[in-house]
């Protein structure tokens, strides 16, 4: 049986977006079922260790610069981030890392 709610005749994307526009206080939680077995999770710095090098690093010298970005790069990261250039910044500095470790054997 299907439970029918205000948000059932959305598409995902559009029950994404208005989740994303609501408070936590507006959210109803009630129908997810308590976590109590933690067995097997694993801490995502566990599985990626180059993600986790960026995420967990201390402030690094910054600079600025003026730089021209596709627009659908400047939307995506405004999406989903209040901090979009500092995690532009971090996705750059991730491939770079990446790209070291790859080509410098």
């Amino acid at each position: 049986m299907t439970i029918k709610n205000k948000f059932s005749e959305l598409s995902a994307e559009e029950r994404l977006k208005k989740l994303a526009q609501m408070s936590d206080d507006e959210i109803d939680y009630s129908d997810i079922p308590s976590i109590t077995d933690f067995a097997g999770w694993v801490r995502l710095s566990e599985i990626n260790k180059e993600f986790a090098a960026v995420i967990e690093q201390p402030e690094s010298e910054k600079i600025t610069v003026n730089l021209r970005l596709d627009k659908e790069i400047v939307d995506f990261f405004k999406e989903n981030s209040k901090r979009y250039q500092s995690k532009i910044n971090e996705a750059l500095l991730l491939l770079v890392r990446q790209y070291k470790k790859s080509h410098l054997h």
